[in-house]
């Protein structure tokens, strides 16, 4: 009996230090898998940086868009070098669609189509009253942004290339037209008409320099530019007729977004 009592009061002795070391064991697999640190997220790693035109988690960042840029432009043109005797000033158009490879480098590719008139004594010396040389263009023409495109309101840029040029130059005059009805009644008139024209397909090249400026908080941005355009036209000789190359300044205001 005496034994009983004394095996059951060893038992219930152990019990506390069994709980104990049962309570340090599990703290200790607790705490091995829950790092403190954590909680504050000091040590979690941290969201990468949203590289050029990569989608974040805002909706006005850059998205895979932004790598395209289209141009909306006109403006202006004056002859420079030898084309002062045979061009005067005129207008211009250009369209053009890109893609953005950096920040700071892209590439577009332009159409252009230039209309000039032609001088007074030019014609005289033809014998037309009027006239005028128009110029198309194909270009593929890189363009170097100084400051990066996404981050600055007001950047400036280089931009330059070449390509494939048309030019076209018309003489008109009027000629006498007769314009009936359709009872058959009949009048006669005069209508403005190309009565000699020469073309000439070649290569040519552009260079120049531009600001831009952005609209609002979009990827849009108005830009301003002037470039130096030189085309390889022929002079005229026995087997055609020509005015020899081309030298123009066209200054062109527009869109890009």
């Amino acid at each position: 009996m005496h034994r009983v009592l004394l095996l059951i009061l060893a038992m219930l002795s152990s019990v506390p230090l069994l709980a104990q070391v049962d309570s340090n064991s599990s703290s200790d697999r607790y705490d091995a898998l829950l790092d403190v640190a954590d909680i504050d997220g000091s040590s979690l790693p941290a969201a990468p940086t949203p590289q050029f035109g990569q989608a974040s988690q805002n909706p006005q960042s850059h998205n895979r868009w932004n790598h395209f840029t289209f141009e909306l432009g006109a403006g202006f043109n004056a002859p420079i070098g030898n084309d002062i005797p045979y061009i005067t000033w005129g207008g211009n158009l250009t369209l053009g669609v890109g893609r953005q490879f950096t920040r700071h480098i892209g590439a577009l590719v332009e159409y252009q189509f230039i209309d000039d008139k032609l001088p007074g004594s030019f014609l005289s010396a033809v014998g037309t009253p009027s006239g005028n040389t128009h110029i198309w263009s194909f270009t593929v023409d890189p363009i170097v942004y100084l400051r990066p495109i996404d981050q600055a309101r007001w950047n400036a840029y280089a931009v330059g290339g070449g390509g494939y040029y048309r030019k076209v130059t018309n003489f008109n005059s009027a000629v006498p037209v007769v314009y009936c009805g359709y009872f058959g009644f009949c009048v006669g008139g005069y209508e403005n008409a190309t009565v000699a024209s020469f073309a000439s397909n070649q290569g040519g090249v552009n260079a120049g320099f531009g600001f831009t400026r952005s609209i609002g908080q979009s990827h849009a941005k108005y830009f301003a530019e002037a470039r130096y355009v030189w085309v390889d036209s022929p002079r005229s000789s026995t087997s055609q007729v020509g005015t020899g190359t081309t030298e123009l300044l066209p200054v062109t205001l527009g869109v890009r977004w």
